[in-house]
């Protein structure tokens, strides 16, 4: 997906390279859920397989998550869909990195300790990276850092890490579907915690997604097949974005063809219906990729009323210019009048 953005100030402000924050504790680390495992930097880049949750440099201990398997892995994936979604309404990319190490480095450039968060979300395209991950005071840090509580707990540890390196926002998601081995006193539900002044605060909804709220993230993360009122959110926020970027579904090369396509697919089959009954297909076929089927239905129950072909033909132009259904009702009511 092509990109209109312009590259603009960063995600983030970011420590100075020589600053190095101490961990919560010097004590001994307590990752429930976790594995410590004796591992220098260079057997972590090089590890495949496993699941490296966090590495202390101090020590050269890995801490890997016990259960490995791929539950552990599917809101993360289902997160990079539904921001996949998102960045089509908006019209531009949106960068999403489920392997990433966070660095916290010595002043003399060598990793101290890294964080694996499940995803990490840039509202604008990151620039090309330095292939070992994104370091504090070298890198723009990702919009949202999104982590998983499936048999772990991010609450213990890694909250206060991600809070004194300066993360902007982060997600900590506990499936519905639980576990034998999650940790006693998690419940199911999404947190957002947002950064002001030095210190988290959780907060109801996301700064960094337009209001995206944590309820409405978590019933989208653990729904089978996603319903109609999460794709209405995937549309609003996309569109919120987009509305501040200056940006439309328009931008998206992929959504700009199928909406072509469906309008020549019922200009085409038009002229062997009828003119007006090709008229209202093509409309239908466009708002149809646009609003909410009820609005869609709604819309058309309205048209069908109509029967002046010069009309139809105004109000497809309108539907194609506009991006919100109410805009689009309120320019109706003047055309149909």
């Amino acid at each position: 997906m092509s990109s209109n953005v312009a590259e603009t100030a960063p995600a983030a402000d970011i420590a100075a390279a020589e600053v190095v924050p101490e961990s919560p504790s010097e004590e001994h680390e307590d990752f429930p859920g976790c594995d410590p495992v004796p591992m220098s930097w260079d057997d972590v880049l090089a590890a495949e397989g496993g699941r490296i949750w966090y590495w202390d440099g101090d020590t050269q201990t890995a801490w890997v998550v016990r259960d490995g398997s791929a539950d552990h892995e599917v809101q993360g994936s289902r997160l990079a869909s539904l921001v996949t979604r998102i960045a089509l309404e908006r019209g531009s990319d949106i960068h999403c990195f489920g392997s990433v190490y966070l660095m916290l480095r010595q002043p003399d450039g060598r990793t101290r300790r890294m964080m694996a968060p499940d995803q990490a979300v840039f509202l604008r395209p990151r620039e090309p990276g330095r292939g070992d991950g994104i370091a504090l005071g070298r890198d723009r840090l990702p919009d949202v850092v999104f982590e998983t509580d499936h048999t772990t707990d991010v609450q213990r540890r890694k909250l206060g890490m991600y809070e004194q390196w300066g993360f902007p926002e982060l997600w900590v998601d506990v499936p519905d579907a639980g576990t034998p081995s999650r940790p006693s006193g998690l419940g199911a539900g999404l947190t957002i915690h947002i950064l002001e002044d030095g210190k988290y605060r959780r907060v109801p909804k996301s700064r960094a997604m337009q209001g995206w709220s944590a309820e409405a993230i978590h019933v989208a993360l653990n729904e089978p097949i996603l319903s109609r009122e999460t794709m209405a959110e995937l549309a609003r926020v996309g569109r919120a974005l987009g509305a501040k970027e200056g940006t439309t579904p328009e931008d998206d090369l992929q959504i700009r063809g199928h909406r072509r396509d469906a309008h020549r697919v019922g200009l085409r089959q038009g002229h062997s219906m009828g003119l007006r009954e090709g008229q209202l297909m093509a409309s239908r076929r466009i708002a149809s990729r646009k609003f909410a089927p009820e609005f869609v239905s709604r819309l058309f129950r309205a048209l069908d009323q109509v029967e002046d072909v010069k009309v139809l033909a105004e109000v497809e132009l309108l539907i194609v210019d506009c991006n919100d259904a109410d805009d689009l009702e309120r320019r109706l009511a003047e055309v149909l009048r």
